[in-house]
């Protein structure tokens, strides 16, 4: 799940195409606030990528059978911007083949240092990681 949340952050609009819910909505800090379906394609042709992604699991929780909770903390850099930390959270739900983002939020935090690698594994929960 770390990788593929990760390339959230990295890769660009066909990335998001593939993977978003129809409905999908993401909540950043300001100035940025709540994007839904094409405000987030069009916002993420517009950004900088970032690179340099380190995502700290906390929490993978099953609520059913086709939706999923997952947490972690994340250090990010990119060209454009200050280095960032944030909390997230996403939720997915279970499309015809694959796990599809539903909701995404994060909150920034005070940027300390980055790790150098995920700092603990996600004990796999139910099959899914």
């Amino acid at each position: 799940m770390c990788e593929f949340e990760r390339r959230f952050w990295t890769e660009g609009v066909d990335f998001y195409r593939a993977h978003l819910a129809a409905g999908c909505v993401m909540v950043f800090p300001l100035p940025v606030g709540q994007l839904v379906d094409d405000q987030i394609l069009a916002s993420i042709g517009r950004a900088d990528r970032w690179r340099d992604v380190v995502i700290d699991p906390t929490a993978l929780y099953p609520v059913t059978d086709d939706v999923m909770i997952f947490s972690y903390r994340a250090w990010a850099e990119r060209s454009s911007a200050a280095p960032y930390a944030c909390h997230a959270t996403s939720v997915y739900r279970l499309g015809d083949s694959a796990w599809l983002l539903a909701f995404h939020q994060q909150t920034q935090l005070e940027y300390v240092t980055q790790p150098k690698a995920d700092t603990r594994a996600l004990v796999e929960i139910d099959g899914r990681r």
